[in-house]
């Protein structure tokens, strides 16, 4: 509200140079909302499956991103397929809500038996991860002054 009225009084009293630095200025709205790191299971069985059911409701609106690093630390990717030490696997829409897994099966080398467990040690099999999700906040536009407004829905 406060930069609307802003907005307002530059365009109104003040200078060519004052009403550009406030646009070209102007901080980024956010259009997430980042989750806590979620580590809702270790490496063992058939995989490492990240993922929170409450997260169905508070990224309704879908993910606009995510983020995966070992729980043991390291560095933090923003693409499963960066990820150098396993296969993994990102969906923004399972029926658990947003999930990164790791699945023994897919990995090369990892020594599984007929029903997927895993048989061998890791790596090459699934290594522990964490993940979070930054959900989407719903976006519209204000019919004052077509300035963006954000709000989550909650």
């Amino acid at each position: 509200m406060f930069d609307f009225l802003l907005l307002c009084v530059l365009l109104v009293h003040g200078s060519l140079a004052q009403r550009a630095s406030f646009l070209l200025n102007k901080p980024q709205v956010s259009t997430c909302r980042w989750t806590n790191w979620i580590d809702r299971d270790d490496s063992s069985g058939k995989g490492d499956y990240e993922f929170d059911e409450n997260h169905k409701k508070t990224c309704r609106n879908g993910v606009e991103k995510y983020e995966v690093t070992l729980v043991a630390g390291g560095s933090v990717y923003d693409d499963v397929n960066d990820v150098p030490s396993n296969v993994m696997i990102y969906n923004p829409a399972s029926s658990e809500g947003p999930q990164v897994a790791c699945v023994n099966v897919l990995q090369p080398r990892c020594k599984t038996n007929s029903n997927g467990w895993k048989a061998g040690p890791s790596p090459p099999c699934c290594l522990d991860y964490k993940a979070r999700f930054c959900c989407k906040i719903r976006n519209f536009f204000a019919a004052v002054g077509k300035l963006p407004v954000s709000f989550d829905g909650k």
